[in-house]
């Protein structure tokens, strides 16, 4: 029952300390708390399939493996590995229901318990990639369940039943000696909690011979009684990296518990506590001099505390507020579970202006300060900017293919000159739904006749935007060359070949919550954009009416690429991998054109654009010194229809004036775009 409070003190609102390896990074803490509350994608507190709950427990150094349990089908729960963004279940010792408390640094080692074949009991369990779920065995009992493993995974601790009785000792797990117990401290029962990354530390809470609760740290062989603050028991909740520091709670003379701090040199000190009664440490920095837990305040309530020996005990709003960061206005910081190597950044559980839990994420430091209530917001954000920014490019790239040259250069609404040389302008602009971007380009190009062929090459300058949540947004800026050849075959048959290459300038602007204001990270990095489309037309296939029609058939093969990046400036800065968007594009359709005067001809025009292979990478990356994020990227099969109008008007029998204006569905096409553009011969 002990180890189950502390568990659950220490998972409380979000995963707390890693008492097995106190000097891991806080990334996965982060994780686990944003995941618990409601991040869409690769949830980890989404259950494994048909039960509404999860709990995160423990985190990988880097904080890209997090470990917990999960409902399953019947009611059961199965221990679970989360990574990249998936879920996986890790099945049991042949019971029907395991769970994972702990993870080595490196995330290769998870620990836990597991229900096993035969019957109710339990058993403490060891897993790698390797071998799988391995049973630990017990001290001679039916039950036995593992709280930590060290940094390297070669170290286990937890409890177990003893030979003959129900009662549970302390042990200590390796390769060579298999289960040992740690003893106790004179009484009947013993607990571990926490373990040192070398593995030689080992803390917990045990019986004494009177039967109360003392903390303990062993070593050597040696279990020591840690003491209390004048009171009568005490426990201990997390060590330091090195084991020199212990932390947790006990009662004071009266019997209110305050949180400690422990060392060998000091023995343990009480923190004290916000004004009010009561505090308990949760979690310690990997040399020992930040403590952060949770205390009373005065008139009740509980809020976070930071620790350190010059400051003493301040609460996180606090803390925040010597560096301008405010709380929201209803949001209330109550626990704070955990501290990274540094001791810079806080996570915790608080309650929001609904009065429901949600974690919480503080720093104060170099690489940015500041406060995220709302985990799932802030995780929206970076699948904005990672996601959508790429989208940009490829709207640009396809504006210019599907716009501007719509039509072939063959194709220009003048008959050819006798020395063969052409020339042309064009403006486009549109707007695509889907990805919220609208774009704009000017374009102008030179061509000449050879034979049945037209071989042209045009420079173009264009421009995009996208306005993203809270006033961010991403602008591209640069410069394209488009070259295209176009013969005739004779019978009306035609075909061309168009080939794009595109460099642009970006600036990105991921705006998010800071505490109770929008802060702006900001980042400038490259994108290219080239594709390749081959086009048949039969011109004068039939006729209908007035109108002559002219089927055509193009399929169009595309990337963009938006180089990596890390961004400046705002409390939460991200480094963002480089992400690609891929598409291959099949469009069938028909123009039906007709002469309005002499001087005038009208143009309408009926396509289906089919994507087969239209793709984004996934958005990898960190935020900066805090949790690294994977996320799948999006692949779409669309079908869209899109429909043209255009009108070119002669000025004289070289020189023509073009409009036209496109519409489609969503679904990767430029929604709307409206184009004009000047065509000569010499």
């Amino acid at each position: 029952m002990f180890r189950k409070l502390i568990l659950a003190a220490i998972a409380c609102l979000i995963i707390g300390p890693a008492p097995a390896q106190t000097n891991v990074t806080i990334s996965g803490a982060l994780r686990a708390g944003w995941e618990s509350y409601g991040s869409s994608g690769g949830n980890i507190n989404s259950p494994l399939s048909g039960a509404p709950y999860s709990d995160a427990m423990d985190i990988s150094a880097d904080g890209s493996v997090v470990v917990g349990y999960s409902g399953i089908v019947g009611g059961a729960t199965s221990a679970f590995r989360w990574t990249g963004g998936i879920m996986s279940g890790l099945s049991t010792l042949g019971g029907t229901w395991s769970a994972a408390y702990g993870v080595s640094a490196d995330g290769s080692t998870m620990v836990g318990e597991s229900g096993i074949t035969g019957g109710g009991a339990h058993h403490a369990f060891r897993w790698t990639s390797v071998g799988g779920m391995s049973s630990l065995g017990t001290l001679g009992g039916a039950n036995s369940e593992a709280a930590g493993v060290s940094a390297n995974g070669s170290v286990v601790v937890g409890n177990s039943q003893i030979t003959g009785d129900s009662a549970y000792h302390a042990f200590r797990w390796t390769q060579a000696t298999g289960m040992s117990s740690l003893g106790t401290l004179g009484g009947t029962d013993s607990w571990a909690m926490g373990v040192s990354a070398d593995g030689s530390v080992v803390v917990g809470s045990s019986h004494n011979a009177s039967g109360v609760h003392r903390a303990f740290r062993w070593t050597g062989g040696l279990m020591s009684d840690l003491g209390t603050l004048g009171g009568t028991y005490s426990y201990a909740n997390g060590v330091s990296a090195n084991g020199s520091v212990v932390v947790g709670e006990s009662d004071i003379a009266g019997g209110v518990s305050h949180a400690f701090r422990w060392t060998q040199a000091a023995g343990m000190s009480d923190l004290g506590t916000l004004g009010g009664t009561y505090s308990g440490a949760h979690g310690v920095s990997a040399d020992g001099s930040v403590v952060v837990g949770e205390s009373s305040i005065a008139g009740g309530g509980t809020r976070a505390f930071r620790w350190t020996q010059v400051a003493g005990m301040q609460s996180v709003a606090a803390w925040l507020a010597s560096s301008n960061i405010a709380v929201p206005a209803g949001w209330t910081l109550t626990t704070a579970n955990a501290t990274n190597a540094d001791g810079s950044v806080v996570v915790g559980g608080g309650t929001n202006p609904n009065g429901n839990g949600q974690a919480w994420v503080a720093r104060v430091g170099s690489a940015g300060s500041g406060l995220i209530v709302d985990l799932s917001a802030f995780n929206n954000a970076l699948i904005e900017s990672g996601g959508r920014a790429v989208q940009a490019g490829t709207g640009l790239s396809n504006l210019a293919l599907f716009g501007a040259h719509h039509r072939s250069l063959l194709d220009s609404g003048l008959a050819r000159s006798r020395d063969g040389a052409c020339a042309w302008a064009t403006a486009d602009a549109a707007r695509d739904n889907s990805s919220g971007t609208r774009m704009e380009l000017a374009e102008a190009g030179v061509c000449k006749d050879i034979a049945s062929s037209r071989l042209g090459i045009g420079i173009g300058a264009a421009q995009a935007r996208q306005d993203w949540s809270l006033g961010g947004s991403a602008k591209y800026d640069g410069q394209y060359l488009i070259v295209e050849a176009a013969s005739a075959f004779g019978n009306g048959i035609e075909g061309s070949l168009t080939g794009y290459y595109g460099r642009f300038d970006t600036r990105l602007n991921r705006s998010y919550l800071n505490g109770a204001n929008v802060d702006t990270s900001r980042a400038e990095p490259n994108a290219h954009a080239s594709a390749l489309r081959l086009r048949l037309d039969w011109k004068d296939a039939a006729k209908l009416g007035q109108f002559d029609l002219n089927p055509y058939a193009a399929i169009t093969w595309s990337k963009t690429r938006l180089d990596g990046y890390t961004e400046t400036g705002g409390g939460f800065p991200a480094r963002f991998d480089a992400a690609k968007s891929k598409m291959n594009d099949l469009r069938i359709g028909a123009a039906a054109k007709t002469a309005l005067t002499a001087a005038t001809d009208l143009r309408l025009g009926l396509e289906t654009s089919h994507r087969f292979d239209d793709s984004t990478t996934g958005i990898n990356g960190q935020v900066i010194g805090l949790w690294n994020f994977s996320l799948p990227g999006q692949r779409m099969k669309r079908t869209v229809v899109r429909a043209t109008v255009d009108f070119d008007h002669r000025l004289s029998n070289s020189v023509a004036l073009t409009f036209g204006a496109t519409a489609a569905g969503n679904g990767g096409d430029t929604s709307w775009g409206v184009t004009a553009g000047l065509r000569a011969n010499f």
